[in-house]
């Protein structure tokens, strides 16, 4: 059984090479001569977390992130660091970007949360993060045999990160002693950024697997 490695540390500085700001790390060999994201850029993608909701259209600082329906999620797109305002399937909040920051925009049953996402700069490693859009109010993250948990405590609205070593491995997403979400297997390849968002209701939660990209300008 292949185990997850933790001793790497969650990291907080932004990655600022060539992966994943440029469409997804495993594809940085294939963007190699793609333009570099002006400086002072922030990254910012969407999340239809609504259950019930139809489709939502979302702008960031004024720039269009795409329409995204339940349990989607877009590409990160590129915008100035500083204060915005996003929009999504009509409703609206600001944020504050910092350059190099990743964040995430969800639309929820109570509103627009703002999440500021994990990042890696170990392009030997891959990077696993789980939001709980869920309604519970606590997520862990295991290996799919719940023998070690891979991210733990997530907190209603927010999302933990883990840069872990590249492999093949089942999920296992908890509340307390509930499982509220197996994961089947998953390749998770070096340099590149992985989510998992785990969605509401809380009486039957769903997730959805997201392989980070972001849009080209």
């Amino acid at each position: 059984m292949h185990k997850i490695d933790l001793h790497q540390p969650i990291l907080t500085w932004a990655l600022l090479g060539a992966g994943l700001l440029l469409g997804g790390p495993a594809a940085a060999a294939d963007d190699l001569y793609a333009a570099a994201p002006p400086a002072g850029s922030a990254f910012v993608r969407v999340v239809h977390a609504k259950p019930g909701a139809a489709a939502a259209t979302a702008t960031v600082g004024g720039k269009g992130a795409g329409t995204v329906t339940f349990g989607q999620a877009s590409a990160y797109i590129v915008v100035p660091q500083g204060e915005r305002e996003a929009s999504i399937g009509g409703a609206t909040s600001k944020l504050s970007v910092a350059a190099g920051g990743f964040y995430t925009v969800a639309l929820t049953p109570s509103g627009v949360a703002v999440v500021s996402d994990g990042t890696n700069s170990n392009l030997a490693k891959a990077l696993v993060s789980v939001y709980n859009f869920s309604g519970k109010p606590t997520l862990d993250l295991k290996t799919a045999d719940g023998a070690q948990t891979v991210v733990a405590g997530v907190a209603g609205g927010a999302a933990g990160s883990r840069a872990v070593n590249p492999l093949t491995t089942g999920l296992l997403v908890t509340s307390g002693a509930e499982t509220v979400w197996t994961q089947p297997p998953v390749t998770l390849d070096r340099g590149a950024a992985y989510s998992l968002i785990v969605l509401g209701p809380p009486e039957k939660p769903t997730a959805t697997w997201v392989k980070s990209s972001t849009k080209a300008n």
